[in-house]
C-alpha cells in the first residue's frame, strides 16, 4: 500500500470537485470462459481543441486507464489529440489488430468533446472546425464507426467506453437545444450501456473515469459488479448529486481481471512480475487533497510536504484538489529506489477580471536549449523548473494594443497598411510592451508588476499584474509544459502546420490563432511575429537553475518565436536572439502572462 508521510501537521479540508459536462456509454459482449483471450485496447484522447474550449483530463486520464489495463494483460494504443483522420486510421488499425489476434477482447475508450444530432452520436477531433451543426457529418467522427469496426474485427468480446462534454461546445446560435447524447443505435450483441451519469444529467469532473480505473484491475469481480461498485462510489463521492445510468443485458458474467480463484492473464501461474518501488516528494503551495492514479492518498496544508513511499516505478498521475475547486495534475516517472519531485504551486486569490483569454501553464522542469543544430546561444542545454502561471492565448493584438494607446494619448504603431484588428501589434518597443502591462493590470484591478521610471524598468516579482514572460517561461510553454510531446516548433514537428513563416505568410502578418493550437492551448508561440521576453540577453549558465529571469544587466533584451519574414528555423522552440529595448519593427510584437490562478 502506497504510504504518505507528512512532514507537518494535516488538518482536514473540504474539497469540492468541478462541475464538467461527461457522459459514458460501455457497450459489452462479454464472455466469463474467454479470461486468457487476446486483448486489444485503443484509447483516443483529446484535450486541445482547435475551435473549442480545451479540457483538462482526457488525456492523463486515458494514461492512467492503459496503465490499468495493461495490468491485467491489455495490448493499448494510446492516441492523443488526434484530428478526424487520424481517429478513423486509428479505429482502421485497431480492427485489423483484432483480426491479427483472432478476436478476443476488444477495448475501445473516447475521452473529450461529443455532441449528439438527429440522434447520432459525433466524437469532435482536435482539430475540427465546426462552425454549425451541419458539418458534424464530414468533421467529426460518428461513433456507428467504432460499433461497425468492433464488428467487422471478429472480437469476441467489446467494451467501448465514450467520456465525452454532455455540454454541446458548437456555437450557441448554431446548435440546436437538444443536451447531452442520444442511446446508442449501433450495438454489438449482448451489450450493456452505462452513462456516468443518467439521460440529461450533468456528470461531475473527476469522478467516473478515475473510479473505473480502480476497479477495472480487481480480480475475481465480474465487470457487472464493476459497474455497480462504481455507481455506489460515484454517488457517494458527489454527495448524491450524481447517478449512472445503464441500459442493455449481458447474458454471462464477464471476469476482465481474472475469474475467482482463478490469476489474471497478466499474472499466470508459474510466471512471478517483480514489483519494484520507489517514492515521490510532493510539496504544495496551497492546502489540498493529494491523489494518485485517482486514489486518495492524503491531504497536506499550505506549504507542506510529503513523501509517498512504496510506489509502483513507471509513469504514475499526481492530483492535488483544493477547496475552491481548483486542481493541479502532474505526470512522474518513479523508478526503484530513488525519489521523484513533484511541486504544485496553484496560490489562492481573490477572483480578479482578465482582459484577455489566457491557459494555465502548470509548472513542471524540463531541459532548456537545444543540443544540436540551430545556434550555438542555445546550448547548454541545462534543467530548468518554472512555476506555474497564465499565459496570453495569443499575442497582443492590435485591437488591444489600440485600445491603450489613446487612453494613454500615444502614438498608434504603424500596421505597414496589413490591417488592425486581430493581427498582432508590430512596431513596438520593449519600453511599450511594459508600459501596456502595466496599464492593463491596473484595468483589471491588479498590482502593477513594474515600476518604471524613464528606461529605467525594475520588477515587482510579489505583484499579481501583467508582465512579460521570462524566456525559461516561454520556452516551457511553448514546448507543452508538463505536456509536451517533444515537438520542434511549439505544437507539431510540421512548421505549416502551427506557424506563419516566411514561405506561407504572404510576406505579413496573419490574424492571431490561424494556426493549430500547441499542447497547452497557445497559438502562434511559433511565428507570426517575434515576441519580447523580460530577459536581457546573454549565455545560458550550464548549471540547472529554479525560475531564472535572466542577465542582471545587459544591452539586448531577449526576443523568441520566429515571425512572418523568418525561416523555419527561427520558429523553433529552442531559437532566441536579441534587440535593444528601443528597437521596433515590422517583425515584433509581445504576448503577457501573469501569476498562477485558475
Amino acid at each position: 500500500m502506497t504510504g504518505f508521510q507528512s512532514t507537518k501537521h494535516t488538518r482536514w479540508l473540504r474539497t469540492t470537485m468541478l462541475v464538467v459536462c461527461c457522459f459514458l456509454i460501455v457497450t459489452t459482449a462479454l464472455s466469463a470462459q474467454n479470461v486468457s483471450e487476446e486483448r486489444t485496447a485503443l484509447l483516443v484522447a483529446n484535450n486541445t481543441y482547435r475551435s473549442f474550449g480545451n479540457l483538462d483530463n482526457p488525456v492523463p486520464e486515458a494514461r492512467s486507464l492503459a496503465a490499468a489495463l495493461r495490468r491485467i494483460g491489455f495490448d493499448v494504443t494510446v492516441v492523443e489529440n488526434a484530428g478526424r483522420e487520424a481517429m478513423l486510421d486509428a479505429l482502421a488499425d485497431f480492427e485489423q489488430a483484432i483480426k491479427s489476434r483472432g478476436g478476443g477482447i476488444a477495448f475501445f475508450h473516447y475521452g473529450g468533446h461529443a455532441v449528439q444530432m438527429d440522434g447520432k452520436n459525433y466524437l469532435i477531433p482536435s482539430d475540427a472546425h465546426i462552425p454549425d451543426e451541419r458539418r458534424l457529418v464530414t468533421r467529426a467522427v460518428n461513433s456507428d464507426e467504432v460499433m461497425l469496426a468492433l464488428d467487422a474485427s471478429g472480437s469476441d468480446t467489446n467494451i467501448v467506453i465514450l467520456d465525452a462534454c454532455r455540454n454541446n461546445p458548437l456555437p450557441a446560435r448554431s446548435r440546436s437545444a437538444t443536451r447531452g447524447l442520444a442511446p446508442v443505435t449501433v450495438r454489438p450483441r449482448n451489450s450493456i450501456i452505462a452513462y456516468s451519469a443518467e439521460s440529461d444529467q450533468e456528470a461531475l469532473d473527476g469522478v467516473f473515469t478515475p473510479v473505473l480505473t480502480q476497479a477495472i484491475t480487481r480480480e475475481g469481480v465480474s465487470f457487472t459488479a464493476v459497474l455497480m461498485e462504481v455507481r455506489s462510489e460515484v454517488f457517494r463521492r458527489t454527495n448524491g448529486q450524481q447517478v449512472t445510468g445503464e441500459y442493455g443485458q449481458l447474458f454471462e458474467p464477464v471476469y476482465l481481471a481474472g475469474l475467482p480463484g482463478v490469476a489474471s492473464p497478466a499474472a499466470r501461474p508459474g510466471f512471478q512480475v517483480e514489483r519494484t518501488v520507489g517514492s515521490i516528494r510532493v510539496t504544495v503551495e496551497t492546502a489540498g487533497t493529494v491523489y494518485l492514479d485517482g486514489e486518495r492518498i492524503g491531504e497536506l496544508g499550505a506549504g507542506q510536504s510529503a513523501t509517498l513511499s512504496d510506489v509502483e516505478t513507471g509513469s504514475r498521475r499526481l492530483e492535488v484538489r483544493y477547496d475552491d475547486g481548483e486542481g493541479e495534475t502532474s505526470t512522474v516517472t518513479v523508478r526503484s529506489g530513488t525519489a521523484a519531485t513533484a511541486r504544485f504551486s496553484y496560490v489562492e486569490r481573490a477572483e480578479v477580471r482578465e482582459s484577455i483569454p489566457t491557459e494555465f501553464v502548470q509548472g513542471g522542469t524540463f531541459r532548456m536549449g537545444s543540443p544540436s543544430g540551430g545556434n550555438d546561444n542555445e546550448r547548454p542545454v541545462r534543467s530548468v523548473t518554472v512555476s506555474s502561471f497564465r499565459m496570453a492565448r495569443t499575442a497582443t493584438t492590435f485591437a488591444q494594443y489600440d485600445e491603450f494607446a489613446r487612453a494613454t494619448s500615444r502614438d498608434l504603431p504603424n500596421d505597414r497598411g496589413w490591417g488592425r484588428g486581430e493581427r498582432p501589434v508590430i512596431n513596438v518597443t520593449w519600453y511599450d510592451a511594459v508600459a501596456y502591462a502595466n496599464w492593463l493590470s491596473e484595468q483589471d484591478g491588479l498590482t502593477p508588476a513594474y515600476r518604471i521610471s524613464g528606461t529605467n524598468v525594475s520588477w515587482n516579482q510579489g505583484a499579481n499584474g501583467w508582465r512579460l514572460p521570462t524566456e525559461a517561461e516561454w520556452e516551457f510553454a511553448a514546448r507543452g509544459g508538463t505536456q509536451s510531446r517533444d515537438y520542434t516548433y511549439a505544437g507539431s514537428d510540421d512548421v505549416n502546420a502551427v506557424a506563419w513563416y516566411r514561405e506561407n505568410s504572404n510576406s505579413r502578418t496573419q490574424p492571431v490563432g490561424g494556426k493549430r493550437a500547441n499542447e497547452v492551448g497557445l497559438y502562434d508561440m511559433s511565428g507570426n511575429v517575434w515576441e519580447w521576453m523580460w530577459d536581457w540577453f546573454g549565455d545560458y549558465p550550464s548549471s540547472a537553475q529554479t525560475d531564472p529571469s535572466g542577465p542582471s544587466s545587459g544591452s539586448r533584451r531577449v526576443l523568441r518565436g520566429g515571425s512572418w519574414g523568418g525561416t523555419a528555423t527561427d520558429s523553433r522552440s529552442a531559437d532566441r536572439y536579441g534587440g535593444p529595448p528601443g528597437f521596433r519593427n515590422g517583425n515584433s510584437g509581445f504576448r503577457l502572462v501573469r501569476p498562477a490562478v485558475r
